[in-house]
C-alpha cells in the first residue's frame, strides 16, 4: 500500500507546473544591523490639546475626527481590509452547505440508468448537506491569511496616519489663527499710534514748528500700518476657511470659529529622551512596512499555486428519481473522500502570477 501511495505522490508532484527560479531582488535590512535597539517609543497623550483649556479647540478637534472625508475614507479601507481578513480566515475552516434541486429530466436510454427510467421523462431530485475542508498542505491559505492580516494592519496604520496628519494640520492652522489675531491687535495699535503721530505732526506744521515733509512721512507710515492690518485680517479669514475645510464643514462654520483662547502658560509633558529610530515609528512608515510583509506573504501564496490543492469532501442526504421517492429511506446517500485539483497546463498564468507577486 505504501508503494502505490509513494508513486501517486511522485506522479502528482511531477505533473505540477514547474516552479520558476524567481527570487526577490531586494532583502529587508534588519533593525539590529542599524544599531537600533528597538526601545519602546514614547506615546503622545490622548487629548493633549485639552491641557490648553480652550473649549473651541476641543470642539474642533472632535469635529476633525468625526467629519473629515479623508479620515472617513481611511477608516473605510481599514474596515474593508479587516473584512477580507475574516473571509480568508473563514476559508481555512470547514464549510457546510445545504443544496437541493428537483428537475424534470429525460434520461438517456444508452446511459447507466436502465428502462423503464431510461428513455423516459422523470423527476430527478436531491437534497444533500455538503462538507468541504481545504487541508492546506502547502500553506497557501495560511499565507493568504497572513497577507490579509498585514494588509489590515497597513490600513489601520493608514487611518492612524490620516488622523495624525489631520490633527497636526488643525493644530498648526489653529496656532496660525491665534497669531493672526495677535498680529491684528498689534496692527490696530500701530494704526492708532500713527494716526496720533500724524495729528501731532500736522499740528506742529500748522504751528510752524515742522515742515510739510514730516506730515507726508507720517501719512506714509499710517498707510503702511493700515495695509498690515488688512493683511492680518485677510490671514484670519484664510485660517478660518482652512479650519472649516479640515472639520468637513462649509461656509456655515465660518461664524462659529472665533478667536482662540488657549491657556498659553500650560505645560505639555515631554519625554526625557527620544529613540534614534523615532522616524520609523511614524504610522505611514509602519504602513509601508506592513505592505511589504503582505507582499511577501502574497508571494508565498502564489508559490503554493504550483502544487495541487487537496480538499476533504463529504455529503449526506437524499437522491431519488420521482418526487414521491425523494425523502424515502431507500433514497438516502452519503459519501466522503479527498478531492484534488492539479495544475497541468495553464499557458503560463501561474508563472506570471508568481512573477508579479515577487515583483510586488
Amino acid at each position: 500500500m505504501r508503494k502505490p501511495l509513494s508513486l501517486l505522490s511522485a506522479l502528482l508532484l511531477s505533473a505540477c507546473v514547474a516552479t520558476p527560479p524567481t527570487t526577490p531582488q531586494v532583502t529587508e535590512v534588519k533593525q539590529d544591523t542599524l544599531g537600533l535597539d528597538g526601545a519602546p517609543a514614547p506615546q503622545r497623550r490622548p487629548g493633549w490639546w485639552k491641557a490648553f483649556a480652550d473649549p473651541q479647540a476641543d470642539r474642533l478637534a472632535s469635529a476633525v475626527v468625526a467629519n473629515n472625508p479623508t479620515l472617513a475614507g481611511a477608516l473605510a479601507r481599514m474596515r474593508a481590509a479587516q473584512a477580507q481578513l475574516a473571509v480568508n480566515q473563514a476559508e481555512d475552516l470547514p464549510q457546510v452547505t445545504l443544496d437541493g434541486s428537483e428537475q424534470r429530466t429525460l434520461f438517456s436510454k444508452d446511459y447507466i440508468i436502465p428502462p423503464p427510467y431510461g428513455g423516459s421523462w422523470r423527476w430527478y431530485g436531491q437534497l444533500t448537506a455538503n462538507f468541504t475542508w481545504n487541508l492546506d498542505f502547502w500553506g497557501k491559505q495560511a499565507a493568504l491569511i497572513a497577507k490579509a492580516r498585514d494588509t489590515a494592519q497597513a490600513a489601520a496604520y493608514d487611518a492612524a496616519a490620516a488622523r495624525l496628519a489631520l490633527s497636526g494640520a488643525l493644530a498648526q492652522t489653529y496656532i496660525n489663527l491665534m497669531l493672526a489675531y495677535q498680529n491684528g491687535d498689534i496692527a490696530d495699535a500701530t494704526v492708532a499710534e500713527r494716526e496720533a503721530i500724524l495729528k501731532l505732526s500736522q499740528g506742529r506744521v500748522d504751528s510752524g514748528l515742522e515742515n510739510a515733509a514730516a506730515v507726508e512721512q507720517a501719512k506714509t507710515l499710517l498707510a503702511q500700518a493700515k495695509i498690515d492690518r488688512m493683511r492680518f485680517a485677510a490671514q484670519r479669514e484664510l485660517d478660518v476657511h482652512a479650519i472649516a475645510v479640515l472639520i468637513g464643514e462649509g461656509a456655515a462654520a465660518y461664524p462659529t470659529i472665533v478667536r482662540p483662547t488657549p491657556a498659553l502658560d500650560a505645560v505639555l509633558p515631554l519625554p526625557q529622551t527620544l529613540p534614534a529610530d523615532l522616524l520609523a515609528r511614524r504610522p505611514d512608515i509602519l504602513a509601508a512596512r506592513a505592505r511589504v510583509a503582505a507582499a511577501a506573504k502574497g508571494r508565498e501564496a502564489a508559490h503554493a499555486e504550483f502544487y495541487p490543492d487537496i480538499n476533504l469532501t463529504a455529503l449526506i442526504g437524499f437522491q431519488a428519481i420521482g418526487l414521491s421517492n425523494l425523502l424515502g429511506g431507500d433514497a438516502f446517500t452519503t459519501g466522503i473522500g479527498p478531492a484534488i485539483h492539479l495544475p497541468i497546463f495553464d499557458a503560463g498564468k501561474i508563472r506570471a502570477d508568481y512573477a508579479g507577486a515577487t515583483a510586488g
